[in-house]
């Protein structure tokens, strides 16, 4: 699953996720110092890769969002999503990260 999660988070464009959140002012809260910022593409990909290996290893649920990100398995496959709107009931129940 390991070599998965590194295909999926090489193929995904996180310079294009940060500049989405730079140009709607989308920040993450830092709750060490209860401050706000717009995190920098390693911290993305940080949270990306927790999603991912949280959601790999999972037996009980098949989605895990946080941040914007939605990280999904289906059967042996693992995707990752950063979602700016949506709605639909497939997500109904999405365990929130």
């Amino acid at each position: 699953m390991n070599k998965q999660i590194k295909y999926v988070l090489d193929q995904f464009d996180f310079e294009r996720v940060r500049s989405t959140m730079v140009a709607l002012n989308w920040t993450y809260r830092d709750d060490s110092n209860k401050k706000d910022y717009i995190p920098e593409v390693d911290k993305l990909k940080e949270v990306a890769r927790r999603l991912l290996k949280t959601i790999s290893t999972e037996k009980s649920y098949t989605s895990l969002c946080t941040g914007g990100f939605l990280a999904e398995k289906r059967g042996s496959f693992l995707k990752l999503s950063f979602v700016l709107e949506e709605s639909n009931s497939e997500y109904f129940g999405c365990k929130e990260f």
